[in-house]
């Protein structure tokens, strides 16, 4: 079956949202579609014309959080190695101009991209009250995914480094298959982890989400097609 088709018996494979209160119905079956969650009947026509207008309001609340974090993030790489090279590094000379004009360019552009990402997801979600306290922990959860996801490359590489040792040397070492299988487990952790802080990031903006969906389902009900002109 095309992706996007759909009939009255089949299953909803795409995000449709009810107009009464921005329930997702993926997964059901049916037309008109009966929301679990209001119990409105949508009619799948009326659904498809807000569908994707919903889906864009929904995505820029997490696309605002991620240029926030993705700014954090370099500014918790960036900035030490900037004080560093200002402050010189056990006494040798300190770096070219040139390199620290280029840091301090690109931390300014980062705390551009955190304030664009601010007044974005602030925009998105109406300022809607706990705004604030979303986005902060979306902070939380986007370091930790950065910092493990790190993590699970660098054990990983070493890992694969310390195997390659171990196949390759002419008497295999026992510490050389130690290191690979313990960064092996790291690595594995490491995504692991990685993979909650995911959730846990995504799941601090979905009320936000939902909030968005049903406020933008509810003009659409109210006012009808005309709302997209």
């Amino acid at each position: 079956m095309p992706m996007g088709f759909h009939t009255a018996m089949s299953e909803l494979n795409r995000d449709l949202y009810c107009l009464g209160c921005g329930y997702n119905l993926r997964g059901l079956s049916g037309d008109p579609l009966r929301c679990p969650e209001c119990g409105m009947f949508n009619a799948l026509a009326d659904l498809e014309v807000p569908a994707a207008m919903i889906r864009r309001a929904v995505r820029r609340l997490e696309t605002g959080p991620a240029f926030c974090t993705g700014a954090v993030v370099m500014w918790l790489c960036l900035v030490p190695v900037l004080l560093a090279g200002l402050a010189g590094f056990r006494g040798t000379a300190p770096p070219p101009k040139e390199i620290l004009i280029f840091l301090m360019i690109v931390i300014a552009f980062a705390a551009a991209g955190w304030i664009v990402g601010v007044i974005m997801f602030r925009s998105s979600c109406g300022e809607k009250p706990g705004w604030g306290i979303a986005l902060a922990k979306f902070h939380l959860y986007g370091a930790g995914v950065a910092a493990f996801f790190f993590a699970a490359i660098a054990s990983g590489l070493f890992a694969l480094i310390r195997l390659l040792f171990f196949l390759v040397a002419s008497q295999p070492s026992k510490v050389a298959a130690l290191h690979a299988g313990i960064s092996g487990l790291t690595c594995v952790f490491s995504v692991i982890v990685t993979r909650w802080f995911l959730r846990r990031a995504k799941a601090s903006v979905a009320p936000l989400q939902r909030d968005c969906a049903a406020r933008l389902a509810h003009q659409f009900s109210s006012k009808g097609r005309s709302f997209l002109g």
